[in-house]
């Protein structure tokens, strides 16, 4: 077996054989097909007839069967969440194949100053992920301890944020980064590309780096700060809650949801973009809800804030009930009951609001 791996990966090394020759496991084959569904159709059709929005550029021709997204995304996600290493080499050749697929047909959309249209934004994240995905698996090849591995992870995210927000030396970060493809690096070096979307390669390692990942966070947001802006620990946060899930990481989110509730330090902007994603990834009636309502119960004193503004984005009609019943307590300051009152503002506007519950809300309103 040892031989045979050997030869094959000799074989790749020169190029002398086609995908189907280099990995037959079932999923990268349905990936391959997702991705290359011109395959089997080679109809091309003008650009502009398969763009809807946006700026198309020259209007070439491309195929008409153009990759499934949404189905190769989840492929992807089922890769990698699979941590086997073995996927690599048969990814490394779609990437390949896919790089020239993308350059002849999509880059220079992409590269258009004006908005590229749905389908050559969808066709760049693709590329993305698949390099994501590798980046995912080579991890799983590595003897990596939890605080090694939250450290490698602050490295590539630390990245990421000079990229988004040093304009100047931002998009060489990834210069020489020997986990992404040649051809990537290129594009994320024009910046024609943005190494930020919510596939993240960390996703099914994020359990395992949750003590180091807890006390980095914990140990920023202790300490009072005056800055507004994003830095890299709220961006890391915000990376991290876009791939943590209440039913999959119970721990890591409980833990993340008390950071929320309890830090004094988190901006207004930091809380409303992280209860956003709190909200997401939670059930209905999950977790974030009922520990923003536990916060807002407590006694007269505690902090209260944060969770007076993620109430506005659980959009829940029980939930608003809750809101409503909160003011009949002697359990809010004036400042808290103020904000409140805006908080019902908002919801009283939503469409899930029965007439009993509106006619509630402005007589809480009247009323006070």
């Amino acid at each position: 077996m040892k031989i045979l791996r050997l030869f094959l990966f000799f074989l790749i090394l020169a190029g002398q054989y086609t995908f189907s020759q280099v990995n037959s496991d079932t999923l990268l084959d349905e990936l391959h097909k997702e991705l290359f569904p011109f395959k089997e159709d080679t109809s091309l059709v003008k650009i502009s007839s398969i763009c809807k929005g946006g700026n198309i550029g020259d209007d070439v021709q491309t195929f008409e069967r153009q990759p499934d997204f949404e189905a190769a995304m989840n492929l992807l996600g089922i890769i990698i969440s699979t941590k086997k290493p073995d996927f690599i080499p048969g990814l490394k050749i779609i990437l390949d194949e896919y790089e020239s697929f993308f350059q002849k047909n999509w880059e220079h959309s992409i590269r258009n100053k004006h908005k590229p249209c749905q389908i050559a934004v969808e066709n760049l994240l693709l590329l993305q992920s698949i390099e994501e995905a590798i980046l995912s698996l080579n991890i799983s090849s590595q003897i990596l301890d939890p605080q090694e591995l939250f450290d490698y992870y602050l490295s590539v995210e630390t990245r990421r944020f000079k990229y988004m927000y040093d304009k100047k030396y931002g998009h060489k970060g990834f210069d020489g980064f020997r986990w992404f493809s040649a051809y990537y690096r290129k594009l994320l070096s024009e910046r024609v590309a943005n190494p930020v979307s919510s596939f993240n390669f960390i996703g099914p390692y994020i359990d395992t780096l949750r003590v180091p990942l807890l006390a980095y966070l914990k140990n920023y947001y202790s300490e009072y700060r005056t800055v507004v802006g994003m830095e890299v620990p709220g961006f890391i946060l915000y990376r991290v809650l876009n791939v943590v899930r209440e039913d999959e990481n119970s721990a890591l989110y409980n833990e993340l949801v008390n950071l929320l509730l309890s830090s004094k330090s988190m901006s207004p902007t930091e809380v409303s973009r992280n209860s956003i994603l709190m909200v997401k990834n939670s059930g209905p009636n999950g977790l974030f809800m009922q520990r923003v309502t536990e916060q807002l119960f407590a006694a007269r004193g505690a902090y209260k804030m944060n969770a007076l503004l993620a109430s506005s984005y659980i959009c829940n009609p029980d939930f608003t009930d809750v809101l409503i019943d909160l003011f009949e307590t002697d359990l809010l300051s004036e400042d808290e009951e103020k904000y409140l009152k805006r908080v019902l503002g908002v919801i009283s506007k939503r469409a899930y609001i029965s007439g009993s519950q509106l006619n509630r809300i402005k007589r809480t309103l009247d009323e006070n």
